[in-house]
């Protein structure tokens, strides 16, 4: 379910090694994703459920404003009333099909960040550990079965947690150095992120998933570095960002094999940010040149640049340039971030929706 959340910032791009011939058959309409009323606030998405509701930060800019929001069939809603009266700012980071959501807010009475669960709009203190009130701590994903995911501080560095009801797990690293960011749960409970740790004097970064609490490192395709994980769907297929030396690139890791995602012709880079039950990968690819980054897909069609499978008669089609595709649900929606020639200054989220 989630996150494109903060691995945009993590994409190292990379020389692309393959392309393929666009042969799609699905084609999408374009939605903007916007608050209301309608404003000149940033708009960043986080989470896509199967039932469409679209979780994030509203004013994404400007730290001083960032709401909590939810969106869906084109009805915003601003969460940030329904955290304590103390809350400065706060950020939706996860959902699922259930509707609850799951954040965090920076509270200006006790100056320290905090992180909750809203169910059916009924607040819930997310602690990880008894006493502290859940002081630094960082929830990124919820699924079906309610349990969170996320980053915790109380141990001095960060440390990988799942909380089910308030009963804690904590994900460790594979040494006591190391340092966990969390990305997705599934429902089977599996956890995907990334473990980043100083070994034998190198600094090692692995893509890594937790089973029953223990981690595994996914590995690494011949000639790469490191790699971030990102997502991991409920058939346990995972993907993320290869690191190399001055290159990156996309991988899919799937019964214990990791492989390089093929690239669009051209490319300079890629990267995967998430994939469906459906085995469909969204991402972006970046190139020399203008565009410098296009939304991408990969699908059982192969490779595509999602800007090329917008319906002809869709209004933004014209206008809209599609940079980075975030989030895809099990029905096939993407949602995803771009440009409109009209206000190219500013970038702009948006709902894709399959037309079949």
């Amino acid at each position: 379910m989630m996150r494109c959340r903060s691995s945009i910032a993590a994409l190292i791009f990379s020389l692309g090694v393959l392309s393929t011939e666009l042969h799609a058959q699905t084609s999408y309409r374009l939605t903007l994703i916007e608050t209301d009323p309608p404003s000149d606030q940033t708009v960043f998405a986080t989470d896509l459920s199967d039932k469409g509701l679209v979780v994030g930060l509203s004013d994404a800019n400007i730290i001083a404003n960032r709401h909590a929001f939810a969106w869906r069939h084109g009805h915003y809603r601003d969460l940030h009333g329904l955290l304590p009266p103390t809350a400065l700012i706060s950020t939706a980071s996860g959902t699922n099909n259930r509707a609850d959501i799951v954040g965090m807010y920076f509270d200006g009475a006790r100056e320290s960040n905090f992180s909750f669960l809203l169910r059916h709009r009924r607040f819930v203190l997310i602690e990880t550990t008894v006493g502290t009130g859940g002081v630094s701590v960082s929830a990124e994903d919820i699924n079906n079965r309610r349990q969170v995911t996320g980053e915790t501080f109380d141990f001095g560095r960060p440390r990988g947690f799942v909380w089910d009801r308030g009963r804690v797990t904590i994900l460790p690293a594979f040494t006591d150095t190391g340092n966990v960011t969390v990305m997705e749960i599934n429902d089977h409970g599996v956890v995907v992120g990334t473990v980043d740790d100083a070994v034998g004097g190198d600094f090692v970064i692995s893509a890594v998933i937790w089973r029953n609490g223990q981690p595994l490192d996914l590995g690494l395709p011949p000639g790469w570095l490191g790699a971030r994980g990102n997502a991991i769907n409920n058939l346990g297929q995972v993907v993320g960002n290869l690191i190399g030396a001055n290159r990156g690139g996309a991988f899919l890791w799937q019964r214990g094999d990791i492989n390089e995602l093929p690239t669009l012709d051209g490319a300079l880079a890629s990267g995967a940010l998430d994939i469906n039950d459906r085995g469909e990968i969204v991402g972006t690819t970046g190139f020399a040149a203008a565009p410098f980054a296009v939304a991408t897909l990969w699908d059982d069609e192969g490779i595509h640049d999602l800007n090329d499978l917008i319906s002809r008669d869709d209004p933004l089609q014209p206008f809209v340039t599609l940079l980075v595709a975030q989030l895809s649900n099990d029905r096939g929606r993407i949602v995803a971030r771009g440009t409109d020639s009209r206000q190219p200054d500013r970038t702009a989220t948006y709902l894709l929706t399959p037309q079949r």
